[in-house]
């Protein structure tokens, strides 16, 4: 009887396992448009006397409910590496962090110091979850034996790091001490000059564009991450089931 009841609690365990490794694909997709529409805004707004209402016709609100859906059931998934866990508790707490700001973005006010500093502080909480993530998914990967997966969430780490993070980071470290301010950009060139001083001015426009390339090539890659390791866990599924 007592083999009896741990065959069964084997068989059990390890369907769960499998029934939240079977849901990951779909959680990976609620993720992925949950950053869609929080990344796209197409906001209207009402404003009388610096206090009003935003309307996003595309709502943050929306996407970050649906990132923290999926980041809260891949955190399902038993791992055997800790740092998984923690990693994703890390997150699931950035995700919470998300919604607020996405609802504060709501209304236009007057910003004190202790809001905008407080919102200073969650936003490199929610930038530095973007390398957490990836270092769990990497860890994921490793140990569902997703090669392709390993490999890319390994260069969206790098790229969420050293675009986004450690840039971030410093420019609001720099601006909270007073040391660094930005101003508001008029209109501005780029010249490249070149061993025989002659000087090719860039237009703006190129350098805007490809500041914006630059900018979203994390996201993008992030993104493609996240489509190509549900096509992986779908294929992995497939040759099993056969």
């Amino acid at each position: 009887m007592k083999g009896f009841n741990n065959k069964f609690l084997v068989y059990f365990a390890s369907n769960i396992i499998n029934t939240k490794m079977e849901k990951t694909p779909r959680n990976l997709n609620l993720i992925f448009w949950g950053i869609i529409l929080a990344v796209v805004d197409i906001d209207f707004y009402a404003v009388n006397n610096q206090i009003g209402m935003q309307i996003d016709f595309l709502p943050d609100i929306v996407g970050a409910i649906m990132i923290c859906v999926g980041v809260f059931n891949i955190a399902k998934i038993p791992v055997s590496n800790p740092l998984f866990s923690s990693s994703m508790l890390f997150v699931k707490i950035a995700t919470l962090l998300f919604i607020l700001l996405s609802v504060d973005d709501f209304f236009i006010y007057i910003d004190s110091s202790f809001t905008y500093y407080t919102r200073q502080f969650f936003s490199i909480i929610i930038d530095f979850s973007m390398v957490v993530f990836c270092v769990a998914m990497i860890i994921l990967s490793k140990e569902k034996e997703l090669t392709e997966s390993f490999k890319n969430w390994k260069i969206a780490r790098n790229l969420f790091l050293f675009v986004y993070v450690l840039p971030y980071l410093l420019i609001t470290i720099f601006s909270t001490l007073h040391i660094f301010y930005i101003h508001q950009l008029g209109s501005f060139s780029f010249s490249v000059v070149l061993p025989n001083s002659e000087a090719y001015a860039i237009s703006p426009v190129i350098v805007v564009f490809m500041l914006l390339i630059f900018l979203l090539s994390p996201i993008i890659y992030g993104l493609s991450c996240l489509y190509s390791m549900q096509g992986e866990i779908e294929i992995q599924q497939i040759k099993k089931s056969n």
